[in-house]
């Protein structure tokens, strides 16, 4: 069945439409300001959205396993945080997804296994990227800059995503988890320096790019990296 919710609709409720099984269609209007917690979890019908502009929160397990939500997913500008497991397993999902600035964080397994990506941008003003955010994301190809705006990585952000291009790491990135890029495909790796930016990177975590063994460029390890956990380029 299709909801079309009305006009003066400014938040839907913790677990409003949880486990609608029937539901394929959803119609929000534009005064909606929140998505609350498992609000769509495990509508497993549920084939388009579109978020509208005004748009200020999307909750925990907003549309975990929406696992036949398709299209291209475009984050409203209004929106902060994209918050733990949000879009978890919404694996029909496609197209290029973009990060957008005014996202500040993005949390654990909130895009875990969304395998119909093609591509992955994170704009300059994204802080944190929490552990596992992009866990699984065989799909995505192509290039990934980590923007100046981020500090640190969690654990298993990028494990086993399909990136083959060149991954550029800020020069403001502090510290780099345990098996953050475990298993991509990335081809060129480069620490990024300028001559009055130097890096603040102090330390690779256990396993952070292990079995990435397409690389193929020369690898230079900045001056103010301290320590490099095990195995960290094994592979």
């Amino acid at each position: 069945y299709e909801a079309n919710l009305g006009y003066n609709i400014t938040e839907i409720g913790i677990y409003a439409f949880n486990g609608c099984k029937s539901l394929e269609k959803i119609e929000i209007k534009h005064p909606l300001k929140e998505i609350s917690t498992k609000c769509f979890a495990q509508c497993n019908s549920l084939k388009t959205i579109e978020l509208p502009q005004g748009i200020k929160k999307i909750g925990v397990k907003a549309f975990y396993n929406c696992n036949k939500l398709s299209g291209n997913l475009i984050i409203p500008s209004g929106v902060t945080s994209i918050e733990t497991d949000t879009f978890y397993r919404c694996y029909a999902l496609s197209g290029n997804l973009t990060i957008p600035g005014n996202v500040v964080s993005i949390g654990t397994y909130a895009f875990q296994d969304c395998e119909g990506f093609t591509s992955l941008t994170i704009e300059e003003g994204v802080q944190t990227i929490a552990g596992s955010a992009f866990y699984g994301c065989s799909g995505m190809k192509g290039d990934l800059r980590i923007p100046n705006s981020v500090t640190s990585i969690g654990s298993r952000a990028f494990y086993s995503c399909g990136l083959d291009g060149e991954l550029i790491i800020s020069h403001c990135i502090t510290s780099i988890g345990d098996f953050v890029f475990y298993g991509t495909k990335f081809s060129n790796l480069v620490f990024e320096e300028k001559k009055k930016k130097k890096s603040q990177l102090t330390s690779i975590g256990s396993s952070a790019f292990y079995m990435c063994s397409s690389l193929n460029n020369e690898l230079i390890i900045p001056n103010s990296v301290t320590s490099i956990g095990t195995s960290a380029f094994n592979g």
